[in-house]
């Protein structure tokens, strides 16, 4: 009788073990609806939670912040009207670092969750927080980078933007000697529109450094989608620009790898990958990327340029796709969180995702 059990048995355990395995293959994908209202964009790591730039009162856009539990519990404060926090940076004290596009200030953000302002007399759009703790944004209508300390003070500044030459030519050298000491308030410039046709050409010739990150290498890596290069500069005043070829379109979010930087492209259906050394290569994807990040194990994530599909990058480098729920959205940002998950921003569905593999 024993015997013919264990031969029931056996079977039924094997089965079982396959099912276990291939439902822990299958991704979790979990939505918390956001607060009526509440447009998510930019969301990030926070110690044990995650916060995220929310907006409302559409289209005036009046500005949020947003906190995030691990169980999916949500928590919104709003911002001063009039601002305009954007992209997030980590420091390693515990704060988060928000750029914003339309006052001179940063936003720090307490590991508790309480924002104030840190004035730096400009506005900004990247930012990234290096090894020494100082904070770097850039100013994409400058084409300046400037590298500043937790209290705001101007540390140095680089110009790292390149003009053509009078014909039209190739483009001059990036200056790579920083400047140190007090900078003055720069006047505030015309806007787009106000600008006449000839104004507007001129400018749109300047490159235009724009999304920043902290590489392997303990530089400082940016993207300059107007001359479609990525750059490199370091706290010494060492600025370097790396080119690819132009039909791959221009680079636009740019995050770190475990050995290199990944950046996404706007005209192919591709990731561009560029070593520390500066070797650049491109791998070929299903569709063009908008939303970018990497995790703790490897990975490099991407959301395709609408937004509406997710995907990765295993470790061996091989792309595999995820299937969401078919629903319109629009994901702007993802971030790995404290659980080991893939946290997302969906602007369109008014949720944040959580993705566990």
């Amino acid at each position: 009788m024993r015997a013919t059990v264990i031969r029931i048995l056996v079977p039924l355990v094997v089965l079982s073990l396959r099912a276990a395995a291939a439902l822990a293959a299958e991704p979790q994908i979990e939505t918390f609806p956001v607060p009526a209202g509440q447009l998510p964009t930019e969301i990030a790591r926070h110690g044990d939670v995650m916060t995220f730039v929310s907006w409302t009162n559409w289209p005036a856009l009046e500005p949020h912040l947003g906190r995030v539990s691990t169980k999916g519990r949500i928590q919104v404060q709003a911002l001063e009207k009039g601002h305009m926090p954007g992209l997030i940076a980590q420091s390693q004290d515990g704060s988060l670092w928000l750029s914003d596009g339309k006052k001179s200030v940063l936003w720090r953000v307490s590991p508790a969750g309480k924002a104030e302002q840190v004035t730096v007399g400009r506005t900004t759009l990247g930012i990234a927080v290096d090894a020494d703790g100082s904070i770097w944004t850039t100013h994409p209508d400058s084409g300046e980078i400037t590298r500043y300390s937790p209290e705001g003070e101007p540390q140095s500044q680089w110009f790292v933007g390149r003009k053509r030459g009078p014909a039209g030519g190739a483009p001059t050298m990036a200056i790579p000697k920083p400047r140190t000491g007090p900078m003055p308030i720069p006047p505030k410039k015309k806007s787009d529109r106000a600008l006449t046709k000839e104004e507007r050409k001129k400018r749109s010739l300047d490159a235009r450094p724009s999304w920043i990150v902290r590489g392997p290498d303990d530089a400082l890596w940016f993207s300059e989608p107007t001359w479609r290069n990525i750059g490199r500069v370091t706290a010494a005043g060492q600025v370097s620009s790396f080119k690819y070829p132009r039909e791959w379109g221009e680079p636009r979010r740019i995050v770190a790898g475990r050995d290199a930087l990944w950046f996404a492209l706007t005209r192919v259906p591709a990731l561009g990958r560029i070593t520390t050394e500066g070797e650049v290569t491109i791998v070929e994807l299903p569709y063009s990327v908008g939303a970018l990040a990497s995790d703790s194990k490897g990975r490099i994530w991407f959301a395709d340029a609408p937004g509406s599909r997710l995907g990765y990058l295993d470790e061996k480098g091989e792309v595999q796709e995820l299937s969401l729920p078919k629903t319109p959205r629009l994901i702007r940002s993802m971030a790995e969180g404290p659980d080991g998950a893939m946290w997302f921003a969906d602007q369109a569905a008014k949720v944040i995702g959580r993705i566990k593999l």
